[in-house]
């Protein structure tokens, strides 16, 4: 039987040094405190997302220690790549390219894709939404979960803009699949926030290394507590609860 839940951690940031810091923050001890709450909360036969900026410098190093942190608390991972992901990025075990699709719990459909671009601005080439069209059909008896790196919606004021090709792309085609549910989870902005528009939710995660504001585009560090996202998808709907672990 398919678990109803699925965990998201986004933004882990790990570095080759055990030291890094992201806006003085220890990113490594924020990654063994999120590893330390999945493994008192996660449930055998959950899923795990790992939902972008897993490395901060694409080191060995840094994916080496996700691996030893996220690798052994469920056997169900799925890896998407952020914008601070590179060409090492390939080599995690538990790797596998996107565009992607795989069956989840209770009628639901999931897909993964790649959103990186130029520098930290994300993308949706037209081979992934290409894909997409194919993989969702316009006759589609499922609902759909799609997971990809960069925001796709901000909320008011937008400060920087995460997904700057293939967003309204995405959006029409999802719309046009008026008889399915949808929800679309993101991450990037360091922010948690969620919201509805027809058949579509949209969901923006929070961070494990830091969270943020935006003076404009510039981020600033709003708090270093760590956000998980727990999802159970549900006959035709889902339920989200946001862990939010103070120091």
């Amino acid at each position: 039987m398919v678990s109803k839940t699925t965990w998201i951690v986004a933004d882990t940031h790990l570095t080759r040094d055990p030291e890094g810091t992201l806006f003085g923050v220890v990113v490594r001890i924020q990654a063994e405190r999120a590893r330390s709450f999945l493994e008192a909360n996660a449930r055998k036969g959950d899923s795990l997302v790992l939902l972008g900026d897993i490395s901060n410098d694409d080191s060995q190093e840094s994916y080496r220690c996700a691996e030893s942190l996220f690798g052994s608390i469920v056997s169900d991972i799925e890896l998407v790549p952020g914008n601070h992901d590179g060409q090492l990025f390939e080599t995690l075990q538990f790797f596998r390219p996107c565009p992607r699709s795989r069956p989840g719990p209770n009628g639901w459909q999931f897909h993964f894709l790649d959103s990186r671009g130029d520098g930290e601005e994300g993308r949706l080439s037209r081979r992934t939404l290409s894909y997409l069209g194919e993989a969702i059909p316009a006759d589609t008896k499922h609902n759909h979960a799609i997971f990809f790196h960069h925001d796709c919606l901000q909320p008011f004021p937008a400060g920087r803009i995460g997904l700057v090709e293939g967003g309204n792309e995405l959006v029409e085609l999802v719309l046009s699949r008026s008889t399915s549910r949808f929800a679309i989870f993101c991450a990037h902005r360091h922010q948690s926030f969620a919201f509805g528009l027809g058949n579509i939710t949209f969901h923006s995660v929070g961070a494990v290394s830091c969270q943020f504001e935006f003076d404009g585009e510039i981020p600033q560090l709003s708090s270093p507590a760590i956000e998980i996202s727990e999802v159970r998808f549900l006959d035709g709907h889902i339920s989200v609860h946001r862990h939010r672990i103070d120091q």
